[in-house]
């Protein structure tokens, strides 16, 4: 039996995407999981790689030089301020600078989630680490900052 906030969120569910609870929703659409015997919630898909198109298109059109530093990690310059992918999109796209460790609020900015600012930072500061998916991601990342390959030196 479900609880009753189970049942608003099955509820909120069959509002949101038209099918009832044990109908599968398309791709990209809200999932169902079970929590212990009775509870169930609705979660949302890890998004994809591909998901991230906006924000690499919004990497690419950036004036910053985009290189590699000496940790491996994805850079560039703006007003004096060393910024990583989602600090600097967030610059050019709303003329703030952030600091590298204000991702978060730069990235509440430019209209991206937690979950997806945070695979956005691990993948650039993170060469060669282990995740499919991250390294997917990382490689689409230097395309989109035109950085020819993971050796490039640092300015």
């Amino acid at each position: 039996m479900l609880t009753e906030k189970a049942r608003d969120i099955v509820g909120a569910h069959v509002a949101v995407t038209g099918l009832n609870e044990n109908q599968r929703p398309p791709g990209g659409a809200y999932g169902w999981t079970t929590i212990g015997r009775s509870v169930a919630r609705a979660v949302r898909p890890t998004p994809t790689v591909a998901g991230y198109g906006e924000l690499l298109g919004w990497l690419a059109e950036t004036p910053h030089q985009w290189y590699i530093d000496s940790c491996g990690k994805i850079r560039a310059r703006a007003q004096e301020t060393e910024v990583c992918a989602v600090t600097g999109v967030a610059h050019n796209r709303t003329g703030v600078t952030f600091s590298i460790g204000d991702w978060l609020r730069a990235a509440e900015m430019i209209g991206l989630s937690y979950r997806e600012a945070a695979l956005i930072v691990a993948a650039a500061d993170a060469a060669g680490s282990s995740g499919t998916r991250r390294n997917r991601l990382r490689a689409q990342l230097l395309v989109a900052a035109r950085i020819q390959s993971s050796s490039a030196p640092a300015p």
